[in-house]
């Protein structure tokens, strides 16, 4: 009888340590997709003003001029 309660307990001790596990995976593949997304969008912005800013030299703008 007593085995069937270590066993019992076993079981569920690795069910706790196995669902722990994959919420802590899971919120660590959330926090890397959402660096992506923020690495993506910042490295967008950075182009789109750098590309804007040579674009005004090329034509001769004033640098505080954005087209």
């Amino acid at each position: 009888m007593t085995l069937w309660y270590y066993l019992i307990i076993l079981k569920n001790l690795h069910l706790i340590i196995h669902t722990i596990s994959t919420y802590i995976l899971y919120k660590q593949k959330l926090i890397n997709n959402l660096f992506i997304i923020l690495l993506k969008y910042s490295c967008f912005f950075k182009y789109k003003f750098l590309h804007t800013k040579l674009f005004n030299d090329y034509l001769g703008f004033s640098k505080g001029n954005i087209f």
